[in-house]
């Protein structure tokens, strides 16, 4: 059976709206499920042998009229996954595991280097500049958000080179 040329162009713009399709949401910077909006998660790039890394997210709003919490988060990059919190006491830095994470009625918490964070525990391969990979953020109420995180280069400040298996307090 042969097709005729207006059958393979047909498919062939088909395959080709399924591909782009699928690279915007690799290209995507904000998500939206139900009330919450994420905005921009990034990591930054690891060194060969490390095995710990941490994902940031500028913004995750709540629209909504009721509290909701971040509860879980996974992804196939590493075995765990944690939200941490960044405490400073008398110059020393300590990491402190959350539940969960509220994210108050009508108002916007920013994960961040020094802050609060997600940590990646024994990742499976090193993270460069430009890669991209999918993560999942449960939340309580509005469920599962599958976002894309950027992989960005290693900054310079003190706080961006802080060695986070020093710091850990469990």
């Amino acid at each position: 059976m042969f097709m005729r040329t207006s059958q393979i162009k047909k498919i062939i713009l088909i395959a080709t709206i399924c591909f782009v399709g699928n690279l915007s949401f690799l290209c995507a910077k904000s998500f939206y499920q139900s009330n919450i909006e994420i905005h921009n998660a990034w990591a930054r790039e690891t060194s060969d042998g490390i095995r710990t890394a941490a994902v940031y997210i500028d913004r995750i709003k709540n629209t909504g009229t009721e509290l909701d919490s971040l509860i879980k988060v996974s992804s196939s990059v590493a075995t765990k996954h944690l939200i941490h919190r960044t405490l400073f006491q008398n110059d020393i830095a300590k990491m402190i595991h959350l539940k969960s994470l509220e994210i108050p009625i009508n108002k916007s918490v920013s994960l961040k280097p020094g802050g609060i964070h997600i940590m990646l525990v024994d990742i499976k391969k090193k993270l460069s500049r430009g890669f991209k990979f999918p993560m999942i953020l449960e939340f309580k109420k509005a469920g599962r958000i599958d976002v894309i995180v950027e992989v960005k280069k290693i900054g310079t400040s003190l706080k961006e080179h802080m060695d986070h298996k020093k710091m850990h307090e469990h």
